[in-house]
């Protein structure tokens, strides 16, 4: 299994990467198809951003040894 440092650099690379990948896009290549024949590449990056967020509490609130509160999903998911 890799070194929690290990994983950490290559989450840092991936998040370099789709940066690269995405800075530059207009509203309407947002808007375009992604892979997914559902949603368009706005819709991932939010998905995938969302997705981060909602980790970043859970993993909060189990290094705290608290309750999550899954009421904090709604404005993630609205932004």
């Amino acid at each position: 299994m890799p070194r929690a440092s290990e994983m950490i650099t290559a989450l840092r690379r991936c998040q370099r990467d789709l940066t690269t990948l995405v800075t530059g896009l207009d509203g309407p290549a947002l808007r375009r198809q992604s892979y997914s024949t559902e949603w368009s590449i706005a819709q991932v990056l939010s998905h995938v951003g969302s997705g981060a967020e909602i980790s970043g509490l859970m993993l909060t609130s189990a290094l705290d040894g608290t309750e999550l509160d899954q009421e904090a999903f709604a404005p993630i998911w609205e932004t």
